[in-house]
């Protein structure tokens, strides 16, 4: 026989899954957040460490302080030229209903250590600088904005944080191994530090989209609107 089901069990049912699903909503949420600022503060050390780095390459004769001081220009030029294209991409994937995220963002990782350590430093430590943290804090502001719904504040409280760490703390890193080795290697060291930005990404988690919110679907998800 069936057993009837009252409307008390209906509506605990109905209560207790909804709290679950905020619950971990919340966690995932949390979770996310240590991630962006994680990965935002070390993208940060890339401009924060700038003028402690070229200072020692400019007082070792490997450059001059005009050559040095092209690198700010450069950097800030190609973060606002990059700008409407990562969010042009960004627009594309979401049509495609396709979101590669990690895999975007270790790409650029892996070219802003190359930035580091590759010559001629002055250009493509600018460039690829500027460049691709457009690009990964494009996507990280995606993420927060449109996936989890945060407010600006919000993000921007994030972020800003992170960046204000950074500046307490990998100034005087850099300047540390400055103390104790080489510029070269110092170099080094500081794009391995920055390739911590993959493990730091791969925290992040994207909420389940609803398939009713779908662009391109209707409820039944199989009839185009």
């Amino acid at each position: 026989m069936h057993r009837s089901v009252t409307l008390s069990e209906i509506v605990s049912s109905t209560f207790t899954n909804n709290a679950e699903d905020n619950s971990k909503n919340r966690k995932e949420k949390f979770v996310t957040k240590i991630g962006i600022g994680l990965t935002e503060l070390l993208t940060s050390s890339l401009y924060q460490c700038y003028g402690i780095i070229f200072a020692q390459l400019v007082d070792v004769g490997h450059y001059s302080i005009e050559k040095a001081s092209w690198t700010t220009f450069l950097y800030i030029a190609a973060w606002n030229l990059t700008a409407p294209w990562s969010k042009f991409l960004i627009n594309q994937l979401e049509k495609r209903q396709c979101f590669p995220y990690k895999i975007i963002i270790s790409v650029c990782t892996l070219l802003l250590a190359a930035g580091v350590v590759i010559p001629p430093h002055f250009i493509i430590y600018g460039i690829f600088g500027g460049t691709f943290s457009n690009i990964i804090y494009t996507h990280l502001k995606h993420i927060a904005r449109r996936r989890y719904k945060s407010t600006e504040r919000s993000f921007e409280g994030n972020i800003q944080s992170a960046r204000a760490i950074s500046l307490l703390v990998m100034p005087h890193v850099v300047l540390l191994l400055i103390g104790n080795y080489k510029i070269q290697y110092v170099s080094l060291i500081h794009a391995a530090i920055i390739l911590n930005i993959i493990p730091a990404t791969l925290i992040i988690r994207l909420p389940k989209v609803d398939p009713e919110n779908m662009p391109g679907y209707s409820r039944y998800q199989t009839l185009p609107m």
